[in-house]
């Protein structure tokens, strides 16, 4: 029986080598995205045969339903296997993006869930006739088939017919949501024919259903029985084909009312029991001999790789484009951050199937995003979001925290500021322009993020919703629901985070959403003023109060399956955060009037101070931090990341110590080889160390994210002294600037006669 696991879909720098030609006079202008090469990611559990069905969460954990022991087996991407749940009959299963896992016990006519937390607890929640075909969406709605009744049971309450469908139905699958509106679609079979038809319901009230067949849905099969079925992020079906012995995976371009004219086989599996199941992202996996099966087929992920390396350490990602006969198309690359000479394109040439080769190769640290366009000849285009991690060693150095309230008088009002600084939010204007346009109309703008594509998204304090201003200019209000919106954030796939008082939503690129943290879920932390993600895709957020201590902030580390982690901090009341280079997390404090970085280990270090409403924060690669004040009306950085510090100890009498300590923080995301050793410059001989300062021998400095570097000056002599050290930084040539040498730092001071006990000092006068 087929079997689908549908979930709601979600929606660097590159290096292309190819790219494919043209035809000539269009049919229909569409061109089809077929996903990634197929990527073997790990070893199926049990015996492929008895996978009934598969789901695979939101951080790559998979699940697998064996009909044949009546159990429900997790491998976590280690690859360690436990069994979840066991006495089961005929077991089907649907994992939401958490990894909740949902469980259709046929044999035993009931649905039962396991649910994640510290630890997994298994409960009953209905009974159910003979359920099948279960599948969830990403507000842990549940759907299942019963009979000709299509049953939901919304987010564990009760569950209600909600339709009667066709005889014959056997399969559920997600595609992504229009405007808000969910999509379910339903795949029947009746004498070998098979037809799909459409179940559409809103975030709230009543849905529809449409008992008419859609036209040019499916992929047209000549032989064989569809095994599984699933929508693709662009809406197009995907289904397993048996026939033959094997499995095809055919992808069927949406006709859209008229019958599809594409259609193509992405892969032929060897097991032809395979299922499919589809992630949070819109990747789809199946069995094949050699394992389980991964192709991208939403946001491609390029995982991480070393800025530097002269050839790239990971696999070159292959990009798989169809269309119907007589398209033409072309390719537009990455902008941005990712303009030449990062990205560079070869010629065009004819290939067949059309295909783009890409390799991730960063010029940054940290979280990387872009997109690859392809539009017709009648300017419809098809985007596919692309993100990566860039693993860049960088050591930044702040010195002792300067007092910056003295500030010139302004009228402007930065309230935000673009994770890479690009753009900044200004309170006291009612436009706002970006890459796509201009936006009017503001009334009290707040939250500022930006999207792989180059969408922005802007929340307005009392106004419902986030406004959404697309890379193409279009304007809009989503989200509408959400009354009191104040934080925005956004991870490499496209998933919105957005605080509604004491919540965080999640809105899925197709516009779908989801209570992602509550109260009850974090620890009982509320009020949620600020929000970023990391080069991990971690979502950090900052609150106003906690359970245990209402006069005190939090923050707290939520992974892209929802698991909450704290963070170790002093912070009383966090308004801005800053996590997208490297696992250093900035953060500026209201109460405190401060900017301060921590490790995530309780090591913090305050920054800069004297500020009065800190409300944006952003940092850059290199560890320089701007923070955005709408009372000082400035847009103040403490430096960080530059070549040379001059230090001037000034003047210190014979037998006394001056001190200038500097904080290292490892900014980049490869902690791991940041740091390195204190030398005097060494071009072509040796400089000795000058004995009146300290480091006055080879000194080791970095190591723990935060650390200390500390200079002395202890004057053995009158007179101005100086000297120079080097850091030279153990990640050789993969550091930011492709050399070893890092900072440079001159140390000054001048020995001056000691004081005599009654306060005076003596000179001999010649």
């Amino acid at each position: 029986m087929p079997n689908c696991n549908g979930i709601l879909p979600a929606s660097v720098l590159l290096f292309a080598s190819t790219l494919f030609p043209g035809l000539s006079v269009a049919q229909s202008p569409e061109v089809v995205f077929l996903g990634t090469s197929p990527v073997t990611i790990g070893s199926v559990p049990v015996m492929a045969a008895d996978v009934g069905s598969l789901g695979v969460d939101a951080s790559g954990n998979q699940y697998y339903a064996d009909v044949a022991h009546g159990t429900v087996v997790e491998v976590n991407t280690e690859g360690s296997r436990s069994t979840l749940v066991s006495g089961l009959k005929s077991p089907s299963i649907a994992v939401d993006y958490r990894g909740n896992v949902f469980v259709a016990d046929s044999g035993n006519n009931r649905i039962l869930e396991s649910a994640v937390g510290a630890k997994r607890k298994t409960s009953v929640l209905t009974a159910a006739s003979t359920p099948r075909a279960l599948t969830v969406d990403s507000a842990d709605n549940v759907f299942y088939l019963s009979g000709t009744s299509l049953i939901e049971m919304p987010n564990g309450s009760t569950p209600a017919t909600v339709a009667t469908v066709a005889s014959g139905s056997e399969a559920l699958a997600f595609g992504p949501a229009l405007s808000g509106t969910r999509r379910l679609y339903i795949l029947a079979q009746s004498a070998g024919t098979y037809s799909v038809t459409l179940y559409s319901y809103p975030e709230t009230g009543r849905g529809t259903y449409d008992a008419k067949p859609l036209v040019g849905f499916l992929p047209a099969i000549a032989g064989g029985s569809i095994q599984s079925f699933a929508v693709d992020p662009h809406n197009n079906a995907v289904i397993v084909n048996n026939s033959g012995g094997t499995a095809q995976i055919i992808i069927g371009r949406n006709g859209e009312g008229t019958p599809s004219d594409f259609e193509q086989t992405i892969y032929t599996s060897q097991v032809p029991t395979t299922t499919i199941a589809e992630d949070p992202n819109g990747s789809i996996y199946f069995l094949d001999a050699t394992g389980l099966e991964q192709i991208q087929l939403g946001a491609v992920n390029f995982g991480s790789e070393h800025f530097g390396a002269i050839i790239p350490i990971t696999d070159e990602l292959v990009l798989n484009f169809g269309a119907p006969l007589n398209v033409t198309y072309v390719a537009s690359y990455p902008t941005g951050e990712f303009d030449a000479p990062d990205f560079d394109a070869s010629p065009m040439y004819e290939q067949t199937p059309p295909q783009v080769y890409l390799v991730l190769f960063p010029s940054d640290t940290g979280l990387l995003t872009g997109a690859l366009k392809l539009t017709d000849q009648n300017n419809k285009t098809l985007t596919i979001p692309l993100y990566g991690t860039g693993l860049t060693p960088w050591t930044a150095y702040y010195t002792p925290a300067p007092d910056i309230r003295h500030q010139t008088p302004s009228t402007f009002k930065p309230v935000a500021i673009s994770p890479d600084g690009k753009y900044v939010l200004d309170a006291a204007s009612s436009t706002f322009t970006y890459g796509g346009g201009v936006i009017h109309g503001l009334k009290n703008p707040r939250g500022l993020a930006v999207d792989a594509i180059g969408d922005v998204f802007i929340t307005q304090i009392g106004v419902p919703g986030v406004l959404r201003g697309g890379a193409d200019g279009t304007v809009t209000q989503i989200a509408t629901d959400i009354t009191n919106p104040l934080a925005v954030a956004v991870d490499g796939p496209g998933n919105l985070y957005i605080t509604n008082g004491d919540d965080i939503v999640r809105v899925a690129p197709d516009g779908s959403e989801s209570i992602f943290a509550t109260p009850a879920t974090n620890g009982g932390d509320k009020s949620a003023l600020c929000l970023a993600v990391d080069y991990e895709n971690n979502l950090y957020a900052g609150y106003a109060s906690t359970e245990l201590n209402p006069s005190r902030g939090a923050i707290i580390k939520i992974s892209p399956a929802g698991v909450v982690t704290g963070v170790g901090s002093n912070a009383l009341q966090p308004v801005a955060l800053a996590a997208n280079h490297g696992p250093a997390l900035f953060f500026t404090d209201a109460t405190r009037g401060t900017v301060s970085v921590l490790d995530g280990l309780k090591g913090e270090k305050s920054l800069a101070f004297g500020f009065q409403s800190p409300l944006g924060l952003a940092t850059d690669t290199e560890g320089n931090v701007t923070v955005a004040d709408s009372v000082l009306g400035h847009l103040i950085t403490i430096g960080s990341g530059q070549s040379g510090y001059n230090i001037n100890f000034g003047k210190v009498a014979l037998g006394e110590t001056a001190t200038y300590p500097l904080s290292i923080v490892a900014v980049g995301s490869d902690t791991g080889q940041s740091g390195g050793e204190l030398l005097t410059p060494q071009n072509g001989f040796d400089i000795p160390f000058n004995p009146s300062f300290s480091p006055n021998q080879p000194t080791g400095y970095g190591g723990p994210m935060i650390s200390e570097l500390k200079f002395t000056f202890t004057p053995t002599a009158l007179g101005t002294q100086s000297t120079q050290l080097v850091g030279y930084d153990d990640d050789e040539n993969r550091n930011h600037d492709g050399y070893n040498v890092g900072p440079t730092f001159n140390l000054t001071g001048t020995g001056v006669p000691a004081a005599d006990p009654a306060g005076f000092s003596l000179t001999t006068v010649p």
